[in-house]
């Protein structure tokens, strides 16, 4: 068997334009999602940080020829415990995390062996972090899933955890070839509530209602505008607290992802006023339904419903799309318009004795009371009425 060879890099600067061709060429070979995978999206990403953040890229060879980019960065930050939604209080530490959700990996003989090489490259670096997270790792993926190796890995070192006791779903519509076909594969009744939602709401408006997408980079600093302006008055912002979401970091950031004609963002105008937005990615004929959200005090209007469908037909229609993938979340809308999904898990990688290994146990212990308190709530059939009471209390 051939032996994988590790680089490790301490800092984006350190990497040669012979090192970022070769990772441009891994990256035009791999067919999954990768905005965050794409090196000059990447580098743009450390130097906006760099007084915040440790870079921290890993390349993996095989016979000479890369094979692997791990571009992860460590970040000192308050970890908060969660029970649901809802924040109880945080503890310090510092996190290591992938900039997309998974390595970068093209096919070899040795594809299996990619992540324990990984987990030992993690043994020379286990003093730099105190808790190591990979997001939305494919549970039926056996050969590129590290949950299948965490017996493999030294137990003198890491415990690895599941935050979730159940697996969180990734749902996705595989567009048909045409907006008809697709119409027609979902239930009449679902198809004619969305409809009937828009065309209220066209009555509603007098039709003078604007629905404008951006994907310019000269679009940028207007769409992270009305996305902040929106964004303050959702149920996210109550519920997770207000935050600027146009700050120079994420608006620079985003130009660079626009250059590369990976970015697509929507606004929905009431009256000339921006009611909802949708903050999304393109790649490899890939959408990316990254966030949504909208004004919570014109729920009645259903800005959600028409959201979807205003994005559905603006995706047949401009722009060569055949997959929206609308990350994890078991949210009704994803539930009701996607046809396709898989199982993921969420890692949590700890040095053993650690004050990571104790917050970890925590959080696990947390994420089973609350499935345990859902699943109560679901068989008196009054979740729904909770959760909407949350998403609407003023």
């Amino acid at each position: 068997m051939n032996q994988l060879q590790t680089k490790i890099f301490y800092s984006h600067e350190e990497l040669t334009h012979t090192e970022i061709e070769e990772w441009q060429i891994l990256n035009q070979t791999n067919t999954n999602f990768k905005v965050f995978d794409e090196p000059d999206v990447v580098m743009k990403f450390f130097s906006l940080n760099e007084k915040n953040i440790f870079p921290l890229i890993i390349f993996m060879y095989e016979d000479n020829e890369l094979i692997c980019v791990a571009p992860l960065y460590l970040k000192d930050q308050n970890y908060p415990l969660m029970l649901g939604i809802f924040k109880l209080f945080n503890f310090k530490l510092r996190v290591m995390r992938l900039l997309s959700n998974n390595l970068l990996i093209k096919y070899s003989k040795n594809e299996i062996n990619v992540y324990e090489h990984l987990f030992r490259d993690l043994q020379l670096l286990s003093n730099k972090f105190d808790l190591f997270i990979i997001d939305n790792v494919n549970s039926h993926n056996e050969e590129a899933n590290p949950v299948s190796y965490r017996n493999k890995i030294s137990k003198k070192y890491f415990n690895v955890a599941t935050i979730n006791a159940q697996k969180d779903i990734i749902r996705l519509i595989d567009f048909p070839e045409t907006l008809e076909e697709y119409l027609a594969s979902i239930s009449y009744k679902s198809r004619t509530n969305y409809r009937k939602a828009f065309e209220k709401f066209e009555k509603q408006t007098n039709n003078s209602f604007q629905f404008n997408s951006y994907s310019k980079p000269g679009e940028v600093n207007a769409f992270f505008d009305l996305l902040n302006e929106v964004y303050a008055k959702t149920w996210q912002a109550q519920v997770k607290g207000k935050k600027q979401r146009n700050l120079y970091h994420d608006i620079e950031l985003h130009k660079k992802i626009a250059e590369k004609n990976m970015l697509l963002g929507y606004i929905l105008f009431k009256d000339q006023v921006p009611i909802a937005f949708i903050l999304g990615y393109v790649s490899n004929k890939i959408f990316l339904h990254y966030e949504i959200g909208f004004d919570k005090q014109l729920r009645k209007l259903q800005p959600g419903k028409v959201l979807e469908w205003l994005l559905i037909h603006d995706l047949y229609q401009h722009h060569d799309i055949k997959t929206v993938d609308y990350d994890s979340g078991e949210n009704d809308y994803k539930k009701i318009l996607g046809n396709r999904h898989y199982f993921c898990d969420h890692l949590l990688i700890s040095k053993k004795y650690s004050t990571g290994s104790f917050v970890i146990m925590l959080q696990t212990s947390l994420r089973k009371l609350y499935l345990f308190g859902k699943s109560i709530l679901i068989k008196l059939q009054i979740d729904q009425k909770i959760r909407s009471l949350i998403k609407h209390r003023k």
